[in-house]
């Protein structure tokens, strides 16, 4: 068999508690994985260390595709919700994929740190996070405005209605744009936010970046209506977090490698001990029933089928 770069061959380990398969061969670490919206594939890589992607069948538990080539390496990746085309980003430029040979270029410029695409559930809007710009698309990705930033950008997300941009950026702040007329609210958090994400058109759910050991990086909820915010942490410093679609459940990873399931209030529901070394990525599947997070030497796929 040819060697990739990327990836060396796939050994399947003895599952984790019955619910955890881990794949070895991953000497650079799965920096990114992102589920098909069918569940069926995984794209994976190793993220701006490497040029080339991966696509991963789980049922299969081989890798059925290769893509690239991104000069300047490939930093975020990810499936369009609807259309089954997915994305990969580096530093000056966004290609969309509708096949493993086929894509769409778009030349953004140079970036001092790597684009991230950022899209409506729906494929209704979309932005471009660049550096300290963001780039405000409309559902064809014709740019409609940009807008700056006080610092670098961290995370972002689209509200469910269309019609508001959430942006994180070094500064401990949330950037909320609106759409249609690109006005700013700004709000200033606790933490910096390693990821946030609208929950639906009024509640977020944000998690705090873990740099230092003396962190203590909490997951929150913040409802812009109202204000309030609500949050908890884990004395296993929280590294990634993500809701489980439909369901009021998250899954999180921790610094030890460990991955658990919480409420959304809080309450620890099951934990799946030490998966492997650091956490890296994740990413859950539309409906709900699988996790696929990647660590610093392996990929492992968590069935949450029974909860």
């Amino acid at each position: 068999m040819k060697s990739l770069p990327l990836f060396l061959s796939l050994l399947l380990s003895a599952p984790l508690l019955g619910q955890v398969k881990s794949y070895e061969g991953y000497p650079l670490g799965v920096h990114i994985v992102a589920f098909s919206p069918d569940g069926k594939t995984l794209l994976m890589g190793s993220g701006a260390s490497e040029s080339t992607m991966h696509l991963f069948d789980i049922e299969k538990e081989v890798r059925v595709g290769t893509i690239g080539h991104q000069p300047d390496g490939i930093a975020f990746a990810g499936w369009f919700p609807k259309s089954g085309k997915f994305y990969t980003s580096g530093k000056d430029s966004l290609k969309i994929w509708s096949d493993t040979e086929s894509y769409e270029l778009f030349d953004f410029g140079s970036c001092p740190y790597e684009g991230e695409l950022i899209f409506h559930e729906n494929e209704e809007a979309y932005a471009i996070a660049c550096g300290k710009k963001v780039y405000v698309l409309d559902e064809h990705m014709v740019k409609q405005f940009e807008v700056g930033l006080d610092e670098i950008y961290s995370a972002g997300s689209i509200s469910p209605n269309g019609q508001e941009l959430v942006i994180a950026t070094a500064l401990d702040e949330l950037m909320f744009i609106n759409l249609n007329d690109g006005s700013l609210e700004k709000t200033i958090t606790e933490s910096l936010a390693k990821q946030v994400v609208y929950l639906s058109d009024y509640e977020l759910m944000a998690v705090d970046y873990y740099i230092f050991k003396e962190d203590e990086p909490y997951i929150r909820f913040i409802n812009r209506g109202t204000g309030v915010e609500t949050n908890f942490t884990d004395s296993d410093k929280v590294l990634l977090a993500k809701k489980v679609p439909g369901k009021d459940i998250i899954v999180t990873t921790h610094s030890g490698g460990f991955a658990k399931l919480y409420t959304t209030k809080g309450v620890l529901i099951k934990d799946f001990g030490k998966i492997g070394n650091f956490p890296l990525s994740m990413d859950i599947s539309k409906s709900g029933d699988k996790a696929a997070i990647g660590l610093l030497n392996k990929l492992a796929i968590i069935d949450l089928s029974d909860y």
